[in-house]
């Protein structure tokens, strides 16, 4: 959590990139919306508006593409090549839109509260299916699972409960998902030791210049 903390505090603090975590203003959509028309590039687009890359083309999916698609625009391959944004990124965006917009799934893309995960624990000790539990919280069957792997699973695991098969049949699911989501965190958790290494050089090698600046 600190180095994402400090991930941020660099992109706030960068020059080109200081807007990206500022609520977006209609100003600047309308601004974004005719720098799209006049066909200018997502670097250009992402100095002007001191915003990441990554932001630029989320906002374009979220408030141009979409806005499209519900307008009748429907061919996502030609939204793709039209905006030059990935196709897979305009499916996945749509297809949270549609899971919020159900009423029976709508919580899926809210944050899990306290209470909800410890429902969820009670829920899953008293064997409730996974069919059900999704229909108590408003969620899709496959979030319900997630949360289960990461929540109840992961941290069974970390305490000594290595047997993946074991609770793979415990929990009824899936090895494949216990799996990946070991992996992932096992990733994350190197990343996280060597971005710490690196800060720790920089701040040792920023200590030392100052200290020559200072004499």
């Amino acid at each position: 959590m600190q180095m994402y903390s400090n991930y941020i505090s660099t992109l706030k603090n960068n020059e080109l990139t200081s807007c990206s975590y500022n609520k977006w203003t209609l100003k600047e959509d309308l601004q974004l919306i005719k720098e799209i028309d006049e066909k200018k590039t997502y670097k250009e687009i992402a100095l002007i508006h001191k915003r990441t890359l990554g932001a630029i083309r989320s906002r374009v999916i979220s408030s141009i593409i979409y806005f499209r698609y519900n307008q009748g625009d429907t061919n996502i391959d030609d939204l793709s090549r039209e905006y030059n944004i990935e196709k897979i990124a305009i499916e996945k965006y749509i297809e949270k839109m549609n899971v919020m917009n159900n009423e029976e799934t709508n919580c899926t893309y809210t944050k899990w509260k306290p209470e909800e995960d410890a429902k969820l624990i009670q829920e899953i000790a008293e064997k409730k299916t996974y069919e059900y539990i999704a229909l108590e919280h408003k969620r899709t069957l496959i979030a319900i699972k997630c949360r289960t792997v990461s929540h109840i699973i992961y941290p069974e695991y970390k305490n000594g409960n290595r047997d993946i098969d074991n609770l793979s049949n415990k929990y009824n699911i899936e090895r494949e998902m216990i799996d990946s989501y070991i992996e992932k965190n096992n990733k994350y958790d190197t990343i996280l030791s060597l971005l710490e290494s690196n800060i720790i050089s920089i701040e040792k090698k920023l200590d030392s210049v100052m200290k020559i600046i200072q004499k």
